[in-house]
């Protein structure tokens, strides 16, 4: 994961850099370990570099279930 700064730039639709925003981050269960509280679904991302684009930004908890 890595990724510890915890702010991260807002966009807007025309690709302006906004305000930044706080991540929040809570402990996941019992394992100490340390994700935000806003999630990726990966599931039909089909492009590899929007979740590293996510991951750069600051997002650590990243949902790959299927169905």
């Amino acid at each position: 994961m890595g990724h510890s700064h915890g702010r991260v730039s807002a966009q807007t639709p025309a690709g302006n850099a906004g305000s930044p925003v706080k991540l929040s981050y809570k402990t996941l269960g019992k394992t100490g370990l340390k994700v935000t509280t806003v999630g990726m679904g990966c599931m039909i991302t089909s492009d590899p570099s929007v979740v590293t684009r996510a991951a750069d930004l600051g997002i650590t908890y990243f949902d790959m279930a299927r169905g």
